[in-house]
């Protein structure tokens, strides 16, 4: 616990914490909790822990130590071996977890990025809440944000930044069966939503 704690507060974004309370409920609701864990002369520097949703086998709260001399990095090594482990189990799902959908802001544009390349696809939780969202400020949100909005045809992906030119893709790689991306600048967003919320006043 004190490996993982250690390593989430040093994320600039994202704080979600295995506690030993986190454990014992998954224990009391009988669900079977598995994890790769890697080891450096006897140390612990990473793993995944993965658990299964309603047939689909889901992998989060991971951490890993930088490792010098790993192309792609030790969490990029772990989440091979939990695709592994998938696959050798027959799941026919996998899951690297629930956003925010706040990419930005609450979680970084990297773990969008990271999950678009593995050829992951998005899709909203069962237990979804649609909200209509208004900006009147980015005092507080520095970086460019990207977030998924819900449209007929499907989702699709919103970036805004401070320019808002599509060349300044931030390093994203489209999610499998995001037909739509839309680049805005922050202040044509403010303009937009001030004038809105004016006129409905």
């Amino acid at each position: 616990m004190e490996f993982y704690e250690r390593k989430i507060s040093e994320k600039k974004k994202g704080d979600i914490i295995v506690t030993d309370d986190w454990y014992q409920k998954k224990i009391s609701q009988q669900k079977k909790i598995s994890a790769v864990l890697a080891f450096r002369e006897g140390e612990l520097i990473g793993g995944d822990l993965f658990f299964e949703v309603n047939g689909i086998l889901c992998a989060g709260y991971g951490i890993a130590e930088r490792t010098q001399g790993l192309a792609g990095g030790l969490g990029l090594l772990l989440d091979y071996h939990f695709l592994l482990f998938a696959q050798e189990h027959g799941y026919e799902q996998v899951s690297f977890g629930q956003d925010t959908n706040l990419y930005g802001f609450d979680l970084s544009l990297g773990l969008l990025s990271y999950k678009a390349k593995l050829g992951f696809k998005p899709f909203p939780a069962r237990n979804k809440v649609w909200m209509t969202t208004f900006f009147l400020n980015f005092d507080k949100l520095k970086e460019p944000l990207a977030f998924f909005v819900g449209e007929k045809e499907g989702l699709k992906l919103v970036i805004i930044s401070d320019s808002g030119d599509k060349e300044e893709d931030l390093g994203i790689y489209i999610p499998l069966e995001i037909q739509q991306v839309e680049h805005y600048s922050k202040v044509e967003i403010l303009k937009k939503h001030q004038e809105f919320l004016k006129n409905r006043k």
